[in-house]
């Protein structure tokens, strides 16, 4: 985990913040470890259980039409499903920024 996010979980303890967990997070948990990118102590089910489960940290809501609309972005969209999730969620608030 990096220093940055550390930093975030750490202040969302201490009650300064409140840090979101993305599903898709899980996903991308489980991808590292099957391409052997990442090793955990723990299934990926279970660090992503003992993420959102930080005091100060909760999972980030998710309606499915950002999930579908992720799906078929106009241009050219990200590579990383996380990227393209983030670019429909602003799409969603600003529907200006499709080009």
């Amino acid at each position: 985990m990096s220093a940055d996010s550390r930093a975030s979980i750490t202040a969302a303890q201490r009650g300064k913040s409140r840090g979101l967990c993305h599903a898709d997070a899980a996903r991308g948990i489980a991808a590292l470890v099957a391409k052997n990118r990442q090793q955990l102590a723990f299934s990926p089910e279970a660090c992503f259980d003992a993420l959102v489960g930080l005091a100060g940290v909760g999972l980030a809501a998710m309606p499915p039409a950002i999930l579908i609309a992720s799906a078929g972005l106009p241009g050219v969209p990200p590579k990383n499903p996380v990227d393209r999730i983030s670019r429909s969620r602003r799409v969603a608030r600003d529907p200006a920024l499709v080009r």
